[in-house]
């Protein structure tokens, strides 16, 4: 996936099972490249979308639930550098910004394309996933069997 330009995919989902849909939930995770004279070159942190967060709806418990990632252009994900701003440094000016300059820590789909347009999946270091928890509880059980990534389908058959 490395390289892909974010305004080109659609759809982008996740089908998953939460058995207690508590704040563990599998969430969609992925390098990012935001192409811009703010943040520089290489590793930028990860774009995150994770039910129950921002304006995403919460997944019910126990229930195989397909998550769209994109949802219209109105999920909203979270830039896990936000904290640290474009420069990458804590206790900088830029301190919960976006490389935009937003101060939202969430931002919906269409509004992270429309404002940086040049963000991709990071290429070399790609990474795409879906994962629980923060790093998750010992007994958290949830599971994923398929993702669809810009209209081809991962089953992973569960």
């Amino acid at each position: 996936f490395g390289g892909t330009l974010l305004n080109t995919i659609s759809p982008l989902n996740f089908r998953v099972y939460d058995a207690t849909a508590d704040g563990d939930t599998p969430f969609l995770q992925f390098n990012v490249d935001f192409a811009t004279s703010t943040v520089g070159v290489g590793y930028q942190g990860r774009l995150t979308m994770q039910p129950g967060t921002g304006s995403n709806a919460a997944l019910a418990a126990a229930t195989w639930t397909t998550v769209d990632a994109i949802n219209g252009g109105n999920a909203s994900w979270t830039w896990s550098k936000f904290a640290v701003g474009p420069n990458l440094v804590a206790g900088g000016g830029d301190d919960n910004t976006w490389p935009d300059g937003n101060t939202n820590e969430y931002r919906t789909w269409n509004d992270i394309i429309t404002s940086i347009p040049t963000a991709k999946l990071l290429t070399p270091g790609t990474f795409f996933g879906v994962r629980t928890g923060q790093p998750g509880p010992a007994g958290a059980t949830n599971f994923v069997s398929s993702i669809n990534f810009d209209g081809t389908v991962y089953n992973f058959e569960i």
